[in-house]
């Protein structure tokens, strides 16, 4: 299998949410994170838990923008495929008491099949910025054909506010693809999406407000 399948298969749990906190009690957790990456300002940690085959991994970056710019494009999902790797469609499905309900669709190269997802996302105040925790709905709807849905989908990004209009940007997540992707392939590339989706999203931010 190409290079490309491999990283886009952990891709798209990247996208699909964005965002993620595991389901299992932290007792169950080794709640040692290992160092994996650290390069460009970002650092990228995984650890595994022993119920659940893919390892689940956090980006950590401090950024040079202001809390509310990062904030805007997290709550921006129709802007999500200029940013998000592998992204072919996003929208606002509908507005919550307490958030927002987004539909993706991550692109996947042949023979992989295309993913798509309904993502609750809640967003909290906090006493130094956000906590946007972020959940899949897989029986929101029914499945489209030639889809697979994501069948789970947990975590969350969390945005601390900075002297100097820095932001520190913190991506968690867990998940499971679904369909026939191997743990081994998944967990392939639990580095490099992390990293790409918060350069990405600086480059992002850059381009939109400066």
């Amino acid at each position: 299998m190409s290079k490309r399948n491999i990283r886009s298969s952990y891709i798209l749990i990247g996208l699909l949410a964005l965002f993620f906190i595991p389901a299992p009690s932290s007792a169950q957790l080794d709640t040692s994170w290992t160092l994996k990456r650290d390069k460009k300002n970002v650092k990228v940690y995984t650890r595994s838990h022993p119920d659940f085959g893919l390892d689940e991994f956090k980006g950590e970056s401090i950024i040079p923008f202001h809390i509310d710019k990062v904030l805007k494009v997290l709550k921006s999902p129709e802007k999500m495929p200029q940013w998000v790797p592998d992204c072919e469609y996003a929208k606002l499905e509908e507005k919550t008491v307490e958030g927002q309900l987004h539909y993706t669709v991550t692109d996947l190269p042949f023979p992989l099949s295309n993913r798509d997802a309904y993502i609750e996302m809640v967003f909290h105040i906090t006493k130094d910025g956000y906590l946007i925790r972020v959940e899949g709905l897989p029986k929101y709807k029914p499945e489209e054909n030639g889809l697979v849905r994501i069948p789970y989908l947990k975590g969350f990004w969390k945005l601390t506010m900075l002297e100097g209009n820095k932001t520190k940007v913190t991506y968690q997540i867990q998940a499971d693809p679904g369909g026939a992707i191997p743990t081994w392939l998944a967990n392939a590339t639990a580095v490099s999406t992390p990293y790409n989706t918060i350069l990405n999203l600086q480059e992002f931010i850059k381009s939109e407000f400066d």
